[in-house]
Order: structure tokens, then C-alpha cells, then sequence
């Protein structure tokens, strides 16, 4: 990877570095910390999502002897330390028994919080995967065959939520009904619009979207006892009222650090909105933007579009097939270069973070790139041109950031 490909490279993981969750829950906790009012409470510390490790960390610096539990995904340690703290592992996206002993594990330290106590919750994007234990009535495997099928039948993050905080003890506000203790949530948003009740399937906020939920499972091919049990689902009256959410970062978060960096090394920024919407109306709408970037003019956007998966499909994630998409769309433009990546680090069931593609770079694959199109294949082929963002755990989750570039003169 050379030229304008490495510049965007690296630009991008500059921004995802600004974005790191550690220094930003250290400071935000900080800030609350010194405000704090009324007697000393003991703490009950507890984390779930990718970026688990490095916001405990950053919370036990500030808040010395508190004890608990932490959740996050295989290889997202982040060289943590801290002994009063359990760190747990388990499956994302698609969970495991470990997820289910986990989600347990997080509900009955919270049960064990008394009224007089204090908790501090800190959540980032996967951890309603990561504490996937089901309501009674269902099993693990309903839950990882109803994932599967959400996922790969291009439901947006919010109907996979929805469904999930039907099904799952440790979503839809549960978590917050399992004590009377304050509750004070720090929140590393991976959804557009950071909707509290979404964010990883809402844990201590009241469910509204029992509807969207009911919806869905009428449509998507679920297992017949989750859709019972959603379908049979009544609207959330689980008070909430003992809960503060403190919202720390978020896909804004990114596209500012990636708008000040790109400034900073000469380059003219324009914005556009992030956006969930599906993979071909992504794509359509960065070709459009291509047509009003000026030489030395760089397109800074992000979300996450939705793809539907074939039956017989390879590696991948939606980032790297965008990237193959606008390969495609680029097509004879060289002079025009595309960067997606998603900020934690992982692109599905891959190493990769993403990819970068420029105007040459679709006629360079010739018929293969047609292949792993069609395939949703896009990983090998990324991989074996060196495109592919190999960048490991980044230690946030603020959804996907998304560059696009017209070379200087």
C-alpha cells in the first residue's frame, strides 16, 4: 500500500486513536467523580463490550478500591491489570456459552448491590452479544440461531436490538431493576443517533421498541419460540428512574478527530452525515459525492450500512465489501481513493478492520473481484493486495468511519 491508499491508512487509525475509550472514560469519570454529592457509597464497578478492558482501567484510576466484573470479546484484553476487577471473555457477533454465563454473572452482581451502594456501569457496542443470556423459555441456541438470522437477513442494528432486548436477561432496562442502588452508565455509543435505549440493547433503559421487535420476528425466519415469546411480550414498565447515562463518544467523535487530522496534514474537508441505510444506498450516495470533490478535497462520513448475506457467502464485513463496491464505482477514477473501516478494529469474522481502494484498483482484480462481489468474498482478495486494515483492537467502538478523497494537483 502506497501514496494516497497509506495517507488515508493512516489517517484513519490516527482518528480511531483519538477516539481510544480508555481516555476518554478516565476523564469523563473524573469529571463526575469530583461532582459526586451525599454520603460515600461503596462501588460495584461492572463492563461489557468491546472496549470493556480499557475503560475499566481507566475508571480504576480514578476510582481506586471498586470491585467487579468486566466482559469483552476475545483478544480485547488491552494488556489490562487491574486484580479487583473480574475480566471475562466471551463470543461476538455470534455468542457462546461463555456469553450466557457472563450475562448471569453481570445480573447476579447486581443483585447483590444494596440500596446504599453504587454503580458504575460501563458499556460499549457487543455487549448485548457478550451477555447473551436468554429469558427463561428459550435456550442458547435460540438466541444464536435468531442473531444469525437477523444479521444475515440485513436487519439494521436497531431491529437486531429490538429483538434482542426481547429475549435477553441483560438488555431492555433488566439490568436496572436488578438493584435499587444508583446507577451512574458510561456509554461508548455504536449506534446512529446514540439512542440510550439501543445501545447495547439498552440494559438500564426502558424498552420502547417492542413494536419494531414484533415486527420483525412476523418477517424474519426465527425460531418458532422466540417469536413466540416476542410476540407475547407486553410494552416495559421497569422503573429506570435510578439510572444517569453519561453518553462519552461516538461515531461524531470519530468523524471530528478524522476532519481535524485531515485538516491538519492540508487537506479541504467536507462532511456528510453518517447514515444506517443499505449497502447500495451508501454506495450510491459516496458516487454522488464524488462528483462535487474538488482536487485536495476529502469526504469525511461513516455509520453502518446493512447487507444482506447469500446463503453461500465468504469472508467479510460490511467495510471491506463497501470497499469492494466503491472499487467498483470508482472504477477508471484514479485519481479518487476510498477508506472504510470500522473502529474497533474487527470487520466480521476477519482480521480486518476495513480496506482502501482506489479507481485502479477494480480493473487490477479483474473477474475475481466480480466473484468475491457477488460472494460477499471481499476479505481473501483485499488481503492478498495488502488493502486490507490489519490493525487489531483499537480499544473503542464508535461504529464505522468512512474517507473519501480526490488527489491533490
Amino acid at each position: 500500500m502506497d501514496g494516497l491508499k497509506a495517507e488515508l491508512a493512516s489517517l484513519a487509525r490516527e482518528a480511531v486513536n483519538d477516539c481510544e475509550a480508555g481516555p476518554r472514560t478516565g476523564a469523563a469519570i473524573d469529571a463526575w467523580w469530583s461532582t459526586r454529592q451525599g454520603p460515600e457509597r461503596a462501588v460495584e464497578l461492572i463492563a461489557a463490550g468491546k472496549a470493556a478492558a480499557s475503560m475499566t482501567m481507566a475508571a480504576l484510576e480514578v476510582l481506586g478500591d471498586a470491585r467487579g466484573l468486566a466482559v469483552t470479546k476475545d483478544d480485547h484484553h488491552h494488556g489490562f491489570v487491574g486484580e479487583q476487577v473480574e475480566l471475562r471473555f466471551a463470543a461476538h457477533p455470534t455468542p457462546d456459552a461463555r456469553s450466557e454465563a457472563a450475562g448471569k454473572a453481570i445480573e447476579a452482581r447486581l443483585r447483590g448491590v444494596p440500596e446504599s451502594g453504587r454503580v458504575v456501569a460501563l458499556w460499549s457496542g457487543g455487549a448485548s452479544s457478550l451477555l447473551s443470556a436468554p429469558l427463561p423459555g428459550l435456550t442458547l441456541d435460540d438466541v444464536v440461531t435468531t442473531t444469525e438470522q437477523l444479521l444475515a437477513g440485513g436487519c439494521t442494528i436497531d431491529e437486531v436490538n429490538a429483538v434482542r432486548k426481547q429475549i435477553l436477561r441483560a438488555t431492555g432496562g433488566r439490568l436496572a431493576a436488578a438493584t435499587r442502588a444508583p446507577i451512574d452508565v458510561f456509554v461508548i455509543s455504536d449506534v446512529l443517533g446514540d439512542d440510550l435505549t439501543t445501545i447495547g440493547s439498552g440494559p438500564f433503559a426502558r424498552d420502547e421498541s417492542l413494536g419494531i421487535a414484533q415486527d420483525v420476528v412476523r418477517c424474519v425466519d426465527v425460531p418458532e419460540a422466540v417469536r413466540a415469546v416476542v410476540l407475547a411480550a407486553q410494552p416495559s414498565v421497569i422503573d429506570v428512574d435510578h439510572v444517569t447515562h453519561h453518553l462519552i463518544a461516538s461515531v461524531e467523535t470519530l468523524m471530528d478527530a478524522a476532519s481535524t487530522r485531515a485538516q491538519e496534514a492540508g487537506w479541504k474537508v467536507r462532511r456528510l452525515d453518517p447514515a444506517g441505510e443499505p449497502m447500495e444506498a451508501t454506495v450510491s450516495r459516496l458516487r454522488d459525492a464524488c462528483r462535487e470533490l474538488q482536487p485536495g478535497e476529502l469526504l469525511v462520513t461513516g455509520g453502518e450500512p446493512t447487507m444482506v448475506l447469500p446463503t453461500d457467502h465468504g469472508r467479510g464485513g460490511r467495510a471491506q465489501h463497501l470497499a469492494l463496491l466503491m472499487a467498483e464505482a470508482l472504477a477508471g477514477e484514479e485519481e479518487l481513493t476510498f477508506l472504510a473501516t470500522g473502529s474497533d478494529g474487527t470487520d466480521g469474522p476477519t482480521p480486518s478492520a476495513g480496506a482502501v481502494v482506489d479507481g485502479a484498483t477494480w480493473d487490477e482484480w479483474g473477474e475475481a473481484a466480480v466473484t468475491a462481489r457477488d460472494r460477499c468474498d471481499a476479505y481473501p482478495l483485499l488481503e492478498d493486495a495488502g488493502l486490507a486494515l490489519i490493525w487489531g483492537a483499537t480499544g473503542t467502538n464508535v461504529l464505522d468511519l468512512h474517507l473519501l478523497a480526490r488527489a491533490r494537483n
